[in-house]
């Protein structure tokens, strides 16, 4: 279960922007938790359960409404390899300049998480770390993008990685984005 408690409502609104289908929004986010079902290989979604609990200030006390739950039901991803591999890309929503040179069946080696969340598209996945390097003016963080749902992951996690250390190595299931 992942926890997330700071800029969840920029994150989902980025999500949504990027692609409705990735995206629910709670009415308060004071605290959400989200877990996601993964699916077999011959499933075609990917059930994501998210669970809101707020506090709400009212004079001088303070409410707990019961918390609520949406559920969210993604497409399974579909994979953009082999036909993109080693090829140089742009993210959807092309903020600054950073180009990504796409290596499939791959992942990192040596790298620093700073993101995880499950993306519904390779762009979707793509964009969002992409603001990372814009926003942070940074050059270094790439995007590992679980398109099949290995190592008991849900199909399309995306995970946004940092550092200069990091080595591409070998990871069916997987599509990476290299900055150059």
């Amino acid at each position: 279960m992942v926890n997330f408690t700071e800029d969840i409502d920029d994150l989902r609104g980025l999500l949504t922007w990027i692609d409705s289908s990735t995206a629910t929004t709670p009415s308060s986010p004071a605290a959400v938790s989200s877990s996601a079902t993964p699916t077999t290989a011959a499933a075609t979604t990917t059930t994501i359960t998210t669970t809101t609990a707020s506090t709400t200030a009212a004079s001088s006390s303070t409410t707990t409404p019961p918390p609520s739950t949406t559920t969210t039901t993604l497409p399974k991803p579909s994979n953009i390899c082999p036909a993109a591999n080693n090829t140089l890309t742009t993210p959807a929503v092309p903020l600054g300049t950073v180009r990504y040179r796409i290596a499939c069946d791959a992942d990192f080696n040596g790298q620093d998480t700073l993101s995880s969340f499950v993306a519904a598209t390779w762009d979707a996945c793509l964009t969002l770390c992409n603001t990372m390097n814009y926003f942070q003016s940074r050059t270094d963080v790439a995007a590992t993008w679980n398109v099949a749902g290995t190592g008991q992951q849900t199909p399309g996690t995306c995970w946004c990685l940092g550092g200069k250390g990091k080595t591409v190595v070998r990871n069916v299931g997987n599509v990476v984005g290299v900055p150059e």
